[in-house]
């Protein structure tokens, strides 16, 4: 921007050498005035101000004054001159070639479009007439960056009364002003609700914008809280400044919470129980019987306590309650109650029967009800009528309880008085077992049985012949009832019904423990292998000649049949490695699988596995039993169940490193001669081209 001064002198050292071929007499002629610049710009915060030059052509001039006038801006808050206005006289005297005055910029804050001044030569007088250049344009960068505001909420949280008479204000600071303001975008959320916890002065909804003004240093909204006379919680309003824009940026704090302070007290809660658990009352009673339920303080806000009615009294039958149509109902509990009932009314009868008994239950409560601990009533309706006929009853003298082979057991059955006529019992069996296999009745085999008793009796009884077997089982139980009567005998009031248990008196005779931990080979015997295991290596789909399980001695690299992450020394081994010669590539598929085993219900069988090699070993076992396959070595998948597989990579992710043993550990259940096995599988391929498998402590016992 300083090449104004080279020009500058060039077109005075023009007019020196112009004045010099004038003559040198006194002067009285005439000079004309010019600038010796054209355009010229300039930043606002300029260290130095621009030096204008009016030159003169020729020294032979008697002198004069030129009139300067700047226009296009504001004197004093865009720029300063040297002649101390936008307007201002030089004086020019005789024979003066040049004279000089300066234009300032004036550096503000203020953001604002650059400034262009026209500054001209408007008038001369005396000697001197007006030249070529007579005006020129002085541009004012503007050199100020817009004001951002950061703003941030000035609280993170707040905390208001729900019957504040006054809202709170949430206050959202800047930074600095901002130059050319902006909006705010606010977003509500939490568990307060608008309109229903609190409003927000001016706005319609939880989401709002704020407008900004140019030059303001922050912003704020109210939040006046809505007062009930609803107990509950403390409530949140979270408000959130989700957007800005225009001269404004994101802060810190842009979160801000009010919590609404509920100003209830808490209603009282009444807990409710029956007064008591069982009464008695006569089915010919002309009474009301009142059934309480009593509260252990007055509840606030009342509420409905929910009844359900069961047991073997019927309604409308055996009972009724006043005001209910059903043994299910519902009580409405005022505020302020102290308790609640419901009345039962005894219906008579006259039929005779066994006492019968009305169960009530608070199943549910609402308002300001909870439940008690005591939420169960009984009311019992005796009999008072007299049985038509002699009643049966089981004898409680009865022997419940016997071992299988005590072989027969009589159950009796006691009358109230000798009989008068011939009648007859029906007797229905259930429980555990099974008529006809484990027991008959009287010799018969079916359910329900039926047996008579003679005119003149006054007892009855029938004959459980017990099964004595050989199967090893749990307990088994005879349950008998009298399901009818006919004849001169009626049901009895008292033991309708005994459960009778038969003892199991047989041993596990295939009880196994087995446990093969391969220690007992010293080497000496190449045949200890087959001892142990009958040696049943099956090839399935196997393409690798000679690869199978081998009994190997490594001194303390198997595992201790006690603890699986001791040391042992013997145990079954695979190894392959293709040296990753394509010619040794193909499929590995062998089983090892025990000799039978004999043994029947629950089982724990397990075995100790251990891998090496894992980035190149991807061989799958694959752990069985059978307690269907024949023995004869060779393998079919269709006889045997799947316990589970294992892989190098899943012992890894369990943490389990090379040479480190794992117990896999299964129940089975064989019902005859069992076996259990491992199948190895692998593709030998470039990729997995190795494998090594251990193989110890092969366990099967019997729970």
């Amino acid at each position: 921007m300083r090449t104004k001064n080279f020009l500058q002198y060039l077109f005075l050292a023009l007019i020196i050498f112009t004045a010099c071929e004038e003559d040198d007499d006194e002067p009285n002629g005439t000079a004309t005035a010019s600038f010796s610049i054209d355009n010229i710009v300039e930043v606002e915060n300029a260290t130095e101000g621009l030096s204008v030059n009016v030159g003169y052509d020729n020294a032979a001039h008697g002198g004069g004054t030129v009139s300067i006038s700047v226009s296009g801006g504001t004197y004093g808050a865009d720029y300063v001159t040297s002649g101390e206005a936008a307007t201002f006289t030089l004086d020019v005297p005789a024979s003066a070639l040049l004279s000089t005055f300066s234009i300032t910029p004036v550096d503000d804050d203020i953001i604002e479009d650059n400034v262009p001044l026209t500054v001209s030569i408007s008038s001369v007088d005396g000697a001197l007439s007006l030249g070529d250049v007579t005006s020129f344009t002085y541009t004012i960068l503007d050199d100020d960056d817009p004001l951002v505001a950061m703003v941030s909420f000035e609280s993170e949280t707040q905390a208001v009364a729900e019957n504040a008479t006054e809202g709170i204000p949430v206050n959202i600071v800047f930074n600095q002003a901002s130059t050319d303001g902006g909006t705010i975008s606010i977003a509500g959320s939490g568990d307060a609700v608008f309109e229903t916890d609190y409003t927000i002065d001016g706005q319609t909804s939880e989401n709002f914008t704020l407008d900004i003004a140019a030059g303001a240093t922050g912003a704020s909204f109210t939040i006046t809280p809505v007062d009930n006379t609803d107990f509950g919680e403390d409530v949140t309003a979270t408000f959130t400044i989700s957007e800005v824009s225009g001269g404004l940026t994101l802060g810190a704090d842009v979160v801000s919470n009010i919590t609404i302070v509920n100003d209830e007290p808490a209603p009282v809660v009444a807990v409710v129980s029956f007064e008591t658990e069982t009464q008695t009352v006569d089915e010919n009673s002309t009474d009301a019987i009142p059934v309480s339920i009593i509260f252990d303080q007055e509840p606030t806000d009342g509420g409905v306590i929910t009844i359900a009615g069961s047991g073997d009294a019927a309604f409308g039958t055996d009972y009724t309650i006043d005001g209910q149509t059903a043994e299910n109902f519902t009580i409405d509990v005022p505020a302020g109650a102290t308790g609640a009932s419901f009345v039962l009314v005894a219906v008579d009868d006259a039929d005779f029967g066994p006492d019968v008994t009305a169960t009530f239950t608070i199943t549910e409560v609402t308002g300001g009800l909870s439940l008690g601990d005591d939420l169960v009533t009984n009311i019992t309706f005796t009999n008072d009528d007299a049985a038509p006929n002699p009643v049966i009853d089981f004898d409680t003298a009865n022997t419940l309880q016997f071992s299988e082979d005590v072989g027969m057991i009589t159950v009796n059955f006691t009358l109230s008085e000798a009989l008068t006529a011939e009648a007859t019992v029906e007797l229905t069996a259930t429980g555990t077992g099974t008529i006809g296999s484990d027991y008959t009745i009287d010799a018969a085999t079916t359910s329900p049985y039926s047996f008579t008793i003679p005119v003149g009796a006054t007892t009855g009884s029938v004959v459980l012949s017990i099964t004595d077997d050989m199967d090893v089982e749990d307990d088994e139980t005879i349950a008998l009832e009298i399901t009818s009567t006919t004849g001169g005998v009626d049901p009895g009031v008292n033991v309708q019904s005994q459960t009778f248990t038969i003892t199991n008196n047989d041993s596990n005779t295939t009880a196994l423990n087995y446990l093969e931990t391969f220690e007992g080979n010293d080497g000496s015997d190449n045949t200890y292998l087959e001892d142990v295991l009958m040696y049943q290596s099956a090839m399935v789909n196997q393409t690798i000649a000679n690869q199978r399980f081998d009994l190997i001695s490594n001194g303390g690299n198997f595992s201790d049949a006690d603890d699986v992450t001791a040391p042992s020394d013997n145990g079954l081994n695979f190894f392959y490695n293709s040296q990753s010669d394509p010619a040794n590539y193909g499929n590995l598929d062998t089983v090892i699988i025990t000799t039978g085993l004999e043994g029947t219900g629950a089982t724990d069988i397990s075995f100790d596995t251990a891998y090496a090699f894992r980035s190149q070993n991807s061989a799958t076992l694959t752990f069985y039993w059978s307690d269907t396959y024949d023995g004869s070595g060779n393998f079919d998948p269709a006889s045997w169940t799947v316990l589970d597989t294992e892989t190098a990579s899943d012992m890894n992710d369990e943490g389990l490193g090379n040479n480190d043993y794992k117990r896999q550990a299964f129940t089975i259940n064989p019902t005859a001669t069992f076996y259990i096995a491992v199948r190895l599988e692998q593709t030998v391929d470039e990729t997995s081209f190795r494998t090594r498998w251990r193989l110890d402590n092969f366990r099967a016992i019997s729970q």
